[in-house]
């Protein structure tokens, strides 16, 4: 890379008018902002007449894609939009140039590539973490600050994550309006936005949420949700939310998923004609797909209009569950860490809501043995759904970045290495191990933990 560049194997531009473009208004304002004045998603009625989702059936150009675009009518989909995530050719041997923190050219590396600043195996559009709870011995949850915040990107930096929407899980009361408070306050570019998973859940999933914590929403929330200056996701059960209340929140701009919830398929397609766009952590903390009830799983796989997050640490989901949704859910489906304090950091064990939760191999649970999050890092992620479930590495790779990126409706500036893009990039070896990571140019060593 020239920092006023690496060899690059994934994100070569693509021609501009090969991008359908459902909206002529930008997605976030100019200059970039930090997460604290991020303008959220347009809300659906910037896509006026048709909406788009991308198909493998259609591929017809060569190279990797997910397909050319393929047109439905909102009569078909409802009003959400679904995401198209788009997948660019594989190139090799580039020259990446950044100046002042954007992409300013890529070409062949040629003899030039003497005067590179630095070298790598690969060079991948910049890993974006949707669920990560902690990390480095942080957890969000404990003491939503700057300082937690600071030590989970750094911590994160060993799985290559670039951008994050740090996770705040279920807690008494407001006291998620600590977390929103700590990220609208935070100017870093590495934080997105925030997640907040609960506490609008169901009390028949709750998994290591706090069970008695668990309560619907009232008007009082959605007024402190909907005046939030920034990105939110928001992980709800929608059984247990109106579609007035739905709507709402919807137009506000928040990104709202189903998660921890009994719902059936029924419920979860009305809710994806009332702005659920996606499910948190597909198969776990929801019902499950049988033969005439689909439950959530069933509606995910099957609802163009739904994306889902997933933990591939190879605990969370069956490596044959994980083919299924890839296959299935290709340019939909992303990758997750929902990671905990142990990741990045020394200890094997921590406290969460009063429950220790220990490190046991790969797996963290409680005394009782219900997961709890995970251990887990992107580019490990990444690793397991080559292995696991026979993804091409461009794929793995695109569902750690192009697609979060496209989920958040960010994926005209992050997701691909393009010109004039930030120059936010994960930079690997050929193993996949994180040899730096670049937020908009700025460079940062992949965070070795002192064990």
């Amino acid at each position: 890379i020239v920092v006023k560049g690496a060899t690059s194997i994934l994100g070569a531009p693509k021609p501009a008018q090969e991008k359908p473009a459902a909206t002529d208004e930008p997605l976030i304002p100019e200059p970039l902002a930090g997460a604290g004045t991020l303008l959220n998603r347009p809300d659906t009625r910037d896509w006026q007449n048709s909406a788009v989702v991308g198909t493998i059936e259609d591929r017809e150009e060569p190279g990797i894609w997910l397909g050319q675009a393929t047109r439905f009518s909102l009569s078909e989909l409802g009003t959400q939009r679904p995401v198209t995530a788009f997948l660019r050719p594989i190139v090799a041997d580039r020259m990446i140039e950044i100046t002042d923190g954007v992409v300013t050219g890529i070409a062949p590396a040629g003899e030039a590539v003497e005067q590179a600043d630095a070298h790598f195996d690969i060079v991948a559009p910049g890993f974006i973490d949707l669920q990560i709870n902690g990390a480095g011995g942080a957890l969000f949850n404990d003491a939503p600050n700057e300082g937690t915040l600071r030590t989970m990107i750094s911590a994160a930096r060993k799985g290559g994550t670039c951008h994050m929407l740090p996770t705040f899980i279920t807690a008494a009361g407001d006291a998620y309006r600590q977390a929103m408070a700590a990220v609208a306050a935070f100017s870093g570019p590495e934080v997105l936005g925030l997640h907040l998973e609960g506490p609008f859940l169901s009390p028949d999933k709750p998994g290591i949420h706090p069970k008695d914590a668990i309560r619907t929403i009232a008007d009082d929330d959605i007024g402190a949700l909907v005046s939030h200056r920034g990105l939110i996701l928001l992980t709800l059960a929608p059984e247990h939310v109106t579609a007035e209340q739905m709507a709402r929140l919807d137009k506000a701009g928040i990104v709202l998923f189903a998660g921890h919830t009994n719902a059936t398929a029924e419920t979860i397609s009305a809710a994806a004609g009332q702005g659920l766009a996606g499910v948190t952590h597909l198969f776990n903390a929801c019902s499950q797909m049988q033969a005439r009830e689909p439950g959530v799983v069933g509606a995910a796989l099957a609802d163009p209009r739904l994306s889902a997050g997933i933990i591939a640490d190879g605990v969370h989901v069956h490596a044959n569950a994980l083919r299924v949704a890839s296959r299935t859910m290709a340019g939909r489906l992303f990758l997750v860490t929902d990671s905990m304090p142990t990741f990045g950091g020394p200890a094997d064990s921590f406290m969460l809501g009063g429950q220790e939760i220990i490190r046991v191999g790969n797996r963290l649970q409680s005394g009782s043995g219900t997961l709890a999050g995970a251990h887990l890092g992107m580019n490990e992620a990444v690793a397991n759904m080559v292995a696991l479930a026979d993804v091409p590495l461009a794929h793995a790779l695109h569902m750690a970045s192009g697609v979060p990126a496209a989920v958040l409706g960010l994926d005209q500036i992050y997701g691909s290495i393009a010109e004039g893009w930030p120059a936010s990039l994960t930079c690997l070896a050929a193993d996949l191990t994180p040899e730096a990571v670049y937020v908009h140019g700025c460079r940062s060593a992949a965070y070795r933990p002192s064990l």
